[in-house]
């Protein structure tokens, strides 16, 4: 594992422990955090970072270069490490290194590493279907950021 893929880690690491600090205080859908980014394939994405039972969250919807036609996406469950008196932490850390011991596979969002995107669709957490809620705020913010934000950023005078 490269010292960059390392770093992605470690700051994944770092923002699930912040969120489940914070979720393990809040009620029920309370949003912590919600990303949109842009991928390496010009597509669109939303991470929505949610409190579910004093736990954090991420459904994540996809949509084409305008923020539309989103679906959902969603990473196969990563296994838990069942060792006994670890901690979370140190089942995710050995989860990890088995997932570094494993053959490569092809870049995609959820394993792409020091990518734009690989911090947002990463692990932890795992992704989860998005809820109806999260589709109808993704279908309602996605167009606007990424289609009318668009226009309403250009600058007068390049035309």
């Amino acid at each position: 594992m490269s010292d960059l893929t390392k770093a992605v880690d470690q700051v994944r690491t770092a923002r699930l422990q912040a969120w489940s600090r914070m979720a393990s205080h809040l009620p029920d859908h309370h949003i912590l955090s919600v990303e949109m980014l842009r991928t390496q394939e010009d597509r669109t994405v939303a991470v929505f970072t949610i409190v579910k039972d004093k736990r954090p969250v991420q459904y994540v919807l996809e949509g084409n270069a305008l923020g539309r036609n989103l679906r959902p996406f969603v990473t196969p469950p990563t296994p838990r490490a069942e060792v006994e008196g670890s901690s979370e932490l140190e089942a995710m850390v050995m989860v990890a290194a088995a997932a570094a011991a494993a053959p490569p596979q092809p870049p995609t969002p959820s394993n792409s590493g020091a990518s734009a995107e690989g911090i947002a669709l990463g692990e932890p957490p795992p992704k989860q279907p998005p809820t109806p809620g999260v589709v109808a705020m993704g279908e309602s913010i996605m167009p606007l950021v990424f289609n009318l934000s668009e226009w309403a950023l250009r600058d007068p005078a390049a035309n």
